[in-house]
């Protein structure tokens, strides 16, 4: 172990501060939480975590300064004496970023909703970023972003969870949330086995989400709550019963692929729920959907407005995007809205399997609970789309003022 003197002449010098230089014994057996406080209370702006060690820690690390903590360390988190009332490093210090550091555990929580609270890494500041990082099997759930009007960013990060399916445990496993978070990029992720990868609450705003892959998730792949001028680019999700689910203002899906889901809490595979009253724009682009359903009501896309509101909406275009259905479903589409200027229904393509079925293909009706009753839409285009079979192609329960349907390729098809 290093003296005081020698290490505050290291803390002073423009090197990272090495944990093991610090006293810590890096082994994965002794507890190494007081130095790591140590360490992040020293004033030293990186904190370098060698490769090949361990690093046990059995309390709640506050970080109150911006550092960067690093270089290829594993943490063992002992959640069984950590407890299910705090997460492991509570961030308080803008500025500041976790590293290329694995994330492993002594223990499996075995009651996951305990734990829903609880983080691996907790912030509670602005401009921070989780980067390069891994977490293995065993943590309740992994990042968290709270501070209001906070920017944060999530990059190359993976995740392994302990979820498969849709339970109540499930809901309560996060790979990575942000709440009332204002700008920051979500991109190249990994995460198999969460409950939820991305979830993005209360009012979060202009976030790129991007390049970021899901595996057997099972309830979304993205879930934003509230949220304005969101951009959910390229991600992609295999497995059972992941959606992308989206309430807010101006927010683009576009270029997205989910393969082998299964409809299962929610009935549709995009859920697109505006939340206010104001114009909104609506795109729905160039998406590849593989779904399975075994009940007659579920469906893919569902575009409409929130419960008790009556929404002027300037532009809603669902443009390019691709559907492969297996089963059973109400429709490829349904916009339930009360009033909308503009609905672009354009280049999409749906192919049912032998022995599946799809009711209407698109499906444009008011949403009106008795308080304003516009009930119109002003002008709908529906063109260039391909069906492979359908009952109806497109139905609506009211009037619309400019109905273009044309160049569409579809085969109406009965069933008993």
């Amino acid at each position: 172990m290093v003296s005081q003197q020698a290490l505050s002449r290291r803390i002073m010098s423009e090197n990272p501060l090495n944990l093991i230089d610090a006293g810590a014994y890096g082994n994965g057996v002794d507890d190494d939480s007081v130095y790591i406080q140590k360490a992040v209370d020293s004033g030293s702006n990186r904190i370098y975590l060698p490769a090949h060690r361990k690093f046990l820690i059995n309390q709640s690390i506050y970080i109150k300064k911006p550092v960067v903590i690093y270089g290829g360390g594993e943490i063992i988190i002992d959640w069984d004496k950590l407890g299910y009332t705090k997460s492991a490093f509570i961030v308080l210090a803008n500025n500041t970023k976790f590293n290329n550091l694995l994330f492993s555990t002594v223990t499996v929580p075995k009651v996951l909703k305990e734990y829903k609270n609880t983080f691996v890494l907790d912030f509670f500041a602005d401009n921070c970023m989780v980067a390069q990082c891994e977490s293995l099997r065993g943590h309740p759930n992994f990042c968290r972003s709270s501070k209001k009007n906070a920017s944060f960013n999530f990059i190359k990060n993976k995740g392994y969870g302990m979820v498969s399916g849709q339970s109540q445990d499930s809901i309560d496993h996060n790979f990575c949330i942000i709440h009332d978070g204002q700008k920051g990029l979500i991109d190249e992720n990994y995460a198999e086995n969460w409950g939820n990868m991305i979830l993005l609450r209360l009012s979060s705003n202009q976030f790129t989400i991007s390049n970021n892959v899901a595996k057997s998730c099972g309830n979304h792949l993205i879930y934003i709550s509230s949220g304005n001028n969101n951009k959910i680019l390229k991600n992609k999700a295999y497995g059972l019963y992941t959606d992308i689910k989206v309430r807010g203002n101006y927010n683009v899906i576009k270029g997205n692929s989910i393969d082998g889901g299964i409809l299962g809490v929610t009935n549709a595979i995009v859920d697109y729920n505006n939340t206010g009253y104001g114009v909104i724009r609506v795109d729905i682009i160039d998406n590849i959907i593989k779904a399975s359903s075994v009940r007659a009501k579920d469906l893919v896309f569902y575009v409409k407005n929130r419960k008790n509101y009556n929404s002027r909406v300037n532009i809603i275009n669902v443009i390019g995007n691709e559907l492969y259905l297996d089963g059973k479903f109400s429709s490829g589409l349904m916009v339930y809205f009360d009033y909308v200027k503009n609905l672009n229904i354009l280049n999409n393509s749906i192919s049912v399997v032998e022995g599946g079925s799809l009711k209407v293909a698109f499906l444009v009706v008011s949403s009106s609970r008795g308080m304003l009753k516009y009930e119109k839409f002003k002008t709908v285009t529906v063109s260039n789309n391909t069906i492979s079979q359908c009952e109806k192609f497109i139905d609506s329960n009211f009037d619309i003022e400019d109905f273009i349907v044309n160049k569409n390729d579809y085969k109406i098809k009965k069933v008993n």
